[in-house]
């Protein structure tokens, strides 16, 4: 793809449109080039409007229309001076708010507007990182697993919502629902294990868990992925958003293969926390754990697998021995605390 393409004079014309939204429309490029554009003072107020003309044909799917148009829309208000009046920012925010947010999800799309103009304009988070988990193609016949990762960031002065990361706005039709639930059901797990966590002495002002998450589904290069269904990343979502929150470092020789889930009572109406459970496809996932290598190819890339269960624990057992790699890992339960094997690490799934 052409990096010199002025995609702001492409847009600004019927006969450019085709070629822009060609390339716009692949993976995160129109974040990236809305994000050069606003570094440029290249956005005009009226692109929301202008450079949407037709997209309806030129994007096809409704969903990527708005998306579209919503990104465009923050793109043009990070081009603008930050308001720093704390009631102009929320008159300005209601304002937004009953233009283009449906009332039942404001909060998430209030987040969701407030992280894309502030990533824009290049704030930084107030913590970012990386975290493994492993994935396989349940409908699929003798479906390999397959490693991702998902990248988590905090951003200052949240309310707790933690939101898709609005750079991949066009990438996300093939993510399905329950993914995205058991990663707002991770965020609040990990929200409630910071909150009762607080250490003695700490500042009673202060508030660990007063940010705001974002998250990416992402390949080995950090490439967005289309297409993931389920809930085994949210074990290792809560995982890397406690390790962000609380500022520990993350292990990155140990891989969480479980799923958290809300618990409620017996009722089935009030809710009563979170816990860990067990997940599908631990022989797919525990091969491809076993084969990940580190960048050079000289090392194995992690010894510990934590599972949750005595069933998940024997499938991960019985997979590393029929490839070999027994020796080479150790097997955490983490319902039982109880490890299996002998390598060099830390045991628990820090």
């Amino acid at each position: 793809m052409d990096p010199d393409i002025r995609f702001d004079d492409l847009l600004a014309s019927a006969a450019g449109r085709d070629e822009a939204w060609y390339h716009l429309r692949q993976g995160d490029r129109l974040f990236i080039e809305l994000a050069r554009l606003v570094d440029a003072g290249r956005v005009p107020v009226d692109a929301a409007t202008r450079w949407m003309l037709g997209a309806e044909h030129l994007l096809g799917d409704p969903k990527l229309v708005e998306r579209a148009r919503l990104l465009i829309g923050c793109a043009v208000a990070a081009g603008k001076p930050e308001v720093q009046s704390a009631l102009v920012k929320a008159v300005d925010g209601i304002a937004a708010t009953q233009q283009q947010v449906a009332a039942s999800d404001t909060a998430y799309e209030v987040t969701w507007r407030r992280l894309a103009i502030s990533q824009f304009r290049r704030a930084p988070p107030v913590n970012a990182g990386r975290v493994d988990f492993a994935v396989y193609d349940m409908g699929a016949q003798h479906a390999a697993g397959e490693l991702a990762q998902l990248e988590l960031s905090l951003w200052p002065n949240g309310s707790g919502v933690a939101v898709h990361h609005p750079r991949d706005s066009l990438v996300t039709n093939e993510i399905d629902s329950e993914f995205f639930t058991s990663l707002n059901e991770a965020w609040h797990a990990a929200l409630d294990l910071v909150r009762r966590e607080k250490p003695a002495g700490e500042d009673e002002s202060s508030d660990r868990s007063a940010v705001d998450g974002c998250w990416r589904v992402v390949d080995g290069n950090g490439n967005p992925l289309s297409q993931v269904r389920g809930r085994s990343a949210s074990g290792a979502a809560i995982r890397g958003w406690y390790h962000l929150m609380t500022r520990r470092l993350l292990d990155e020789r140990v891989i969480v293969l479980c799923q958290v889930r809300a618990v409620a009572d017996r009722s089935g109406k009030r809710y009563e926390g979170y816990e860990l459970a067990s997940v599908d496809g631990i022989a797919q996932k525990t091969r491809a754990v076993a084969q990940a290598t580190l960048d050079e190819g000289s090392a194995a890339r992690f010894d510990t697998i934590a599972v949750v269960g005595a069933e998940n624990a024997r499938q991960a057992e019985e997979t590393l021995h029929a490839v070999g790699k027994a020796n080479a890992f150790r097997v955490h339960d983490l319902a039982t605390g109880r490890a299996h094997g002998q390598p060099a690490g830390e045991p628990s799934p820090g």
